[in-house]
C-alpha cells in the first residue's frame, strides 16, 4: 500500500468545507510536476501475453467449465480478497458520511505523470488494473472514487454532491495529465437534476455527463470514459456458492442482457464523441458475443452482479493499457 495522509487531513478539511473555507491546494494530494499528455505517447507499454483474441479464447472456454477450481481466484473463503485495496484502506469512501477523498498516490508516487481515477465503486474496480499499468508506464495514480456516486452533475444523495463538488475542485487544482473515469449506468434512474446545470442533451444524466465532461475537458490535459461494465442479475460470488460441481448457471448469462440500458449507453458514447472525450467499451473483456460468463481461467470475475474482482481486473491490465496507448497516442 502506498497511502498518503492521514485521516486526520481528512477531518480538518471537512471541517473547513463545514466553515465554506476550504481552498484546494497541493496539500489536497502531493503535488507532482504534471507531464503534458503528448509527451505519454513516449512512456513503455506493458509487457504481457494476454491478447484480446486469447481472451476471447478464455471466455468461450468458460463454457465447459464445470467446477469450481480449488485454486479459484480469489478464493470464496475470503470475501475481503473480492474487493480492491481501496476498499480495505479506506482510499476508496464510503456510501455515507464521507465527502472529501484522501490524498492516496499509487502506480509510481515520484512520476512526472499524474493520472485521476474518478468515480464511484465501478470506476474503483478499474483500480488494480490501473495501478499495475501506472507501475508499468511511471504514472504517478490518484484516487478520487466514492461508493454510489457517479460523476455525473445530477443530484443524487447530499454527501455525494458534496464529494462530487470537492473533487472536482481537487482535480482542477492539480491539473492532471489524464482523469479516467466511470460510473454505474444504474444510477441514471436515481439521477435528478442539478440547479445550474445546462439542460438540452435529453435527461438530466446526460445533462449531467454533459456537464462533467465539459469541466475534465478544461481541468485536465486529456479525459477518457470507461463504459460500464456488463452487468448480471446475480452475484458472482453467490453463484458459485450455490453450483460448486456445475457452474453453467453462472457462465451462460445473455450478452444482451448484461447491456442493461442500451439506449443510455449509446447516448453516453455518443455524447463523450460530441464533446472530444475518449470512450473505451469493456464489453469484450467480459463476454463472448453470446453469454458473459463468472468463471473464467480459474478467476471469478464478478463478486456480485456489477463488480468485478481484482484478479479479473489484474487479468485484463494488458488490454485497458493498449486501450489507453492507442488514445494518447492521437492528438
Amino acid at each position: 500500500m502506498r497511502r498518503m495522509g492521514p485521516r486526520v487531513w481528512v477531518a480538518v478539511c471537512i471541517a473547513a468545507i463545514a466553515a465554506g473555507v476550504l481552498s484546494v491546494t497541493a496539500a489536497s494530494a502531493p503535488a507532482a510536476p504534471v507531464a503534458s499528455a503528448a509527451s505519454l505517447k513516449s512512456t513503455g507499454p506493458t509487457k504481457s501475453p494476454l491478447t484480446a483474441s486469447r481472451l476471447q479464447a478464455y471466455l468461450r472456454a468458460a463454457a465447459f467449465t464445470k467446477k469450481v477450481p480449488a485454486d479459484l481466484s480469489p478464493p470464496l473463503s475470503d470475501p475481503h480478497a473480492w474487493g480492491p485495496l481501496i476498499v480495505e484502506d479506506g482510499c476508496q469512501l464510503s456510501v455515507i458520511y464521507e465527502v472529501l477523498s484522501q490524498p492516496c498516490v499509487f502506480g509510481d508516487p515520484t512520476a512526472q505523470t499524474s493520472v485521476a481515477l474518478f468515480g464511484d465503486s465501478h470506476a474503483g474496480a478499474w483500480f488494480p488494473a490501473l495501478d499495475q499499468i501506472s507501475i508499468e508506464r511511471h504514472w504517478r495514480l490518484l484516487i478520487f472514487t466514492k461508493a454510489g456516486c457517479s460523476p455525473p452533475e445530477v443530484t443524487l444523495y447530499a454527501q455525494c454532491n458534496t464529494w462530487r463538488q470537492n473533487t472536482e475542485a481537487q482535480i482542477a487544482a492539480l491539473h492532471p495529465a489524464i482523469v479516467i473515469l466511470s460510473w454505474a449506468r444504474w444510477i441514471e434512474a436515481e439521477a435528478r437534476p442539478a440547479a445550474g446545470i445546462p439542460t438540452g442533451y435529453g435527461s438530466a444524466w446526460l445533462d449531467g455527463i454533459a456537464a462533467t465532461f465539459k469541466f475534465l475537458r478544461q481541468a485536465a490535459g486529456r479525459v477518457i470514459f470507461i463504459s460500464d461494465v456488463p452487468t448480471l442479475d446475480f452475484g458472482g460470488a453467490h453463484c458459485l456458492e450455490r453450483h460448486l460441481t456445475d457452474v453453467t448457471p453462472c457462465n451462460s448469462y445473455p450478452r444482451k442482457k448484461a447491456l442493461f440500458l442500451p439506449k443510455v449507453r449509446a447516448a453516453e458514447f455518443a455524447l463523450a464523441k460530441s464533446l472530444h472525450v475518449a470512450a473505451i467499451d469493456p464489453t469484450p473483456w467480459f463476454c463472448t458475443s453470446t453469454v458473459c460468463p463468472v468463471l473464467v481461467h480459474k478467476i471469478m470475475v464478478y463478486y456480485d452482479s456489477a463488480h468485478m474482482t481484482p484478479p479479473w481486473s489484474t487479468f485484463i491490465a494488458p488490454l485497458l493499457d493498449k486501450a489507453l496507448a492507442s488514445i494518447l497516442s492521437k492528438p
